[in-house]
């Protein structure tokens, strides 16, 4: 399936050609760099989701489907202009269906990125207006929000449960005028406010030396040019 781009270019989606059951899930892969559909464990994956029932889909990055494109313009890691157009073509189409994405390699990257980029308005009303959640469930996000003042919140789930896109939301609910913290393995929460200090864990280099730790950020936030009043720590695993 040929996907006309905004700017007059091109890209190919190769479809599950197997039947699924109305409202299945739905696999969006994305192969590597140098990859396409064709690549092993991209077949691998979509074999995986026959045997699951699952509707799956494949993206072919630029001049990866086996046709030059007809821009000057190639993939990588930072572009995710094609990804976002697919999502939403996906989700137009499927409108009931829950949309999966998993990325190999520099696939990986582009979907981090896509993720990182959304943007979603700040606060929790948002949520009920895309039905991420009921009105009940809004009722009692806004009792959070209410504790939040005096306490501490703690946002816990399984992978892709949301939680980073609920404590976004959380987030945004902390006054203007507050200095925040955020501490994050990987930077993904995006913040509205003006006074944030961003902290982000790194590993060790070559040399085994130099790694930063989640704790270590924690422990050493208080310093006169941090100083929050509010904190923000993502990802915490034991």
């Amino acid at each position: 399936m040929r996907v006309v781009t905004p700017d007059g270019d091109f890209v190919d989606l190769d479809w599950l050609q197997a039947p699924a059951p109305p409202g299945a899930p739905l696999l969006l892969v994305l192969h590597g760099l140098e990859g396409s559909v064709r690549s092993h464990y991209v077949r691998g994956l979509m074999a995986l989701a026959r045997r699951a029932h699952w509707a799956a889909v494949a993206l072919n990055f630029r001049s990866c489907s086996g046709e030059p494109n007809r821009l000057p313009r190639f993939y990588h890691s930072g572009d995710t202009d094609d990804l976002d157009l697919i999502v939403r073509l996906i989700a137009e189409r499927e409108p009931q269906a829950r949309i999966g994405a998993v990325g190999i390699s520099l696939g990986g990257n582009v979907l981090r990125n896509f993720r990182i980029d959304l943007d979603y308005p700040a606060g929790v009303a948002y949520l009920e207006s895309d039905r991420m959640v009921s009105g009940a469930d809004l009722d009692c996000i806004g009792l959070i929000v209410q504790v939040k003042r005096d306490g501490t919140v703690l946002v816990s789930g399984g992978t892709g449960a949301g939680k980073t896109t609920l404590l976004n939301a959380l987030a945004g609910e902390i006054p203007p005028g507050q200095r925040i913290v955020t501490i994050e393995d990987a930077a993904e929460l995006r913040l509205p406010q003006q006074h944030v200090v961003r902290l982000e864990a790194r590993p060790a280099n070559a040399e085994g030396v130099g790694a930063v730790s989640v704790r270590d950020l924690v422990g050493n936030r208080g310093g006169p040019e941090h100083r929050p009043c509010s904190d923000c720590v993502g990802h915490v695993r034991r």
